[in-house]
């Protein structure tokens, strides 16, 4: 372990290790089973269209970051409107998404990992800064403390599961153990609604 590793690294690390081998372990064992690997991988930036608003803007911040004049309340409900003018990347993204799954006769299983990157909000400088980065000016963001998913870096687990299918009683049977998401709603055009807990 080295110093840099946080216990959330080393649980992801875990996790993310014996996905892997259960899946190294159903290709040994079952010669007959179909093994199939799909992914995605998406790009996309996000841009501000508009112009600060000065509503949302506090006096000194605004006269301190960007020199306007700004008319809002509230020590840190201002931080995005201050870091981010008209035509500024907020976010310059990466997602990877890798499936693998197994079946053989009633049973199967699936390991899902996803892995981002955003280097608009880790590498580009910004005009006032956060809390985390104790808004040094000028410099990336930071998300140092912030929930392991809500990092502007990082690899997860997603799914990891095994399932079997049967009758009992005429009636079909499906069980399943292991980890696995939800779907909360489905896709729509809008973005926000339920379905953007698991994108």
């Amino acid at each position: 372990m080295t110093r840099n590793e946080t216990p959330a690294t080393r649980i992801a690390a875990r996790r993310t290790g014996a996905a892997i081998a259960l899946a190294a372990l159903a290709a040994g064992q079952a010669q007959a089973a179909e093994i199939k690997a799909s992914g995605r991988l998406v790009a996309g930036n996000i841009y501000r269209v508009q112009d600060r608003d000065p509503d949302l803007l506090t006096l000194v911040n605004a006269a301190t970051a960007i020199g306007l004049v700004g008319h809002g309340s509230g020590g840190n409900a201002d931080d995005a409107n201050t870091n981010y003018a008209k035509g500024d990347a907020a976010s310059r993204s990466l997602h990877a998404l890798l499936d693998i799954v197994a079946v053989e006769g009633n049973w199967s299983g699936m390991v899902r990992i996803k892995a981002w990157h955003d280097a608009g909000l880790s590498r580009d400088g910004r005009p006032w800064g956060n809390v985390v980065n104790g808004y040094r000016a000028g410099e990336p963001l930071s998300d140092s403390g912030a929930p392991r998913l809500s990092r502007f870096s990082g690899i997860a687990l997603r799914d990891a599961w095994v399932q079997g299918k049967t009758r009992l009683a005429d009636m079909p049977v499906l069980a399943r153990v292991g980890q696995q998401s939800t779907a909360w709603g489905e896709r729509s055009m809008s973005p926000g609604g339920l379905e953007a807990l698991n994108p």
